[in-house]
């Protein structure tokens, strides 16, 4: 957080009785994050000694939670029949707060079949800028060409709104 410009007005002020002002800070903020701002004010009138007051609030900045995906990776090509499969995804956090609840879904499909063996685990928090790959293992049980797609799910860990990357398809492999 950095100050730009303020108060607006600049003190000290004289208030009458019963009156209020409003002042204003700009400030510029980089990243994000919660920000809390905390002011004290002092004061004093001719019936009472120096009054000071403090008041803090908070907002949260920065750029929501977002997430994108690369292309699905499938190998190995060439595969056989009861051969294990590996789709791998890799997910990017690019907004500026935590993503949480991350997971993926995979589908099979094109021509042949295989079976899922292994899913990949959901991710907890995915920080801002941060990246983690999706593996799922399949065993791959009939047919000769297979392609999977995947779709990412997650939550907004500020204010808790879905989000979506995807789907996201696979190379081919025979």
């Amino acid at each position: 957080l950095e100050l730009i410009d303020g108060p607006v007005p600049a003190g000290p002020l004289r208030l009458a009785a019963g009156t209020m002002r409003s002042f204003t800070w700009t400030c510029s903020v980089a990243g994000g994050g919660r920000i809390t701002l905390t002011s004290t004010w002092t004061g004093a009138d001719i019936c009472r000694p120096v009054i000071t007051v403090s008041s803090t609030c908070g907002a949260d900045a920065g750029l929501p939670a977002a997430l994108a995906v690369s292309n699905l990776t499938a190998a190995p090509d060439p595969v056989c029949i009861g051969s294990l499969v590996m789709a791998v995804l890799t997910v990017t956090n690019t907004g500026q707060v935590a993503a949480s609840n991350v997971m993926g879904t995979a589908n099979l499909f094109v021509e042949g079949s295989a079976s899922l063996a292994v899913s990949p685990a959901v991710i907890a928090s995915l920080a801002a800028g941060a990246s983690a790959n999706l593996t799922w293992t399949y065993s791959a049980t009939a047919g000769t060409r297979l392609k999977f797609t995947a779709t990412v799910t997650g939550t907004d860990s500020r204010n808790g709104s879905a989000l979506t990357a995807g789907p996201s398809p696979s190379n081919t492999i025979t």
